[in-house]
């Protein structure tokens, strides 16, 4: 009577622990990993100074097209694990020969990131549009960027760019470095 007992027992308990077996098992297996998700979306300003070695000539005198501070902010928006649009607006000033003037330039930047811990290492290229000398100019260019994550939502970072505005005579090479904040939401 007791070998009926454990055989009955047996035989209702094996299944369900041969089915809970199969199911953690079937589980276990095809369970899909998740994708990284891009970090979120930064808010930054930046501050820093400009240099064009460029002489720009009016037909009488020639100048330095120098350089000068420079100024901006931008939106770092991440399309992938390694790239991101980053539009900007950068304010900053050049000689054209009358003195510096201020130009404005709006900016799109195509970054591809390398992030590596709490560092991030960047580089793209740059177009946009320039209001100088009070027309409105293209430029194109590079950008290269280093950031580093102080806290979760707040980076520090320097970043370098390279533009040529495009304008009637002599186009004007310049090189910007700017250091800032940037708030990662």
């Amino acid at each position: 009577m007791l070998f009926a007992f454990v055989r009955i027992l047996a035989i209702l308990l094996l299944p369900a622990t041969a089915s809970a077996a199969w199911s953690d098992n079937f589980k276990k297996n095809n369970q899909r990993t998740p994708t990284p998700t891009p970090t979120g979306v930064g808010l930054g300003v930046a501050i820093g100074g400009n240099y064009s070695p460029n002489e720009i000539s009016d037909g009488l005198k020639t100048s330095d097209a120098g350089g000068g501070f420079a100024w901006g902010f931008f939106v770092d928006i991440p399309i992938a694990k390694n790239f991101s649009l980053m539009p900007a607006a950068m304010m900053y000033e050049i000689n054209f020969g009358t003195g510096n003037t201020p130009i404005t330039d709006v900016d799109m930047n195509f970054k591809f990131r390398i992030p590596l811990e709490r560092w991030t290492i960047g580089a793209g290229a740059n177009i946009g549009a320039s209001n100088a000398e009070a027309h409105y100019r293209a430029h194109f260019g590079g950008i290269g960027m280093v950031n580093f994550s102080i806290v979760p939502n707040f980076d520090i970072f320097v970043m370098i760019l390279y533009k040529r505005l495009s304008r009637p005579g002599t186009d004007v090479d310049t090189i910007q470095g700017f250091a800032g904040g940037m708030f990662v939401f």
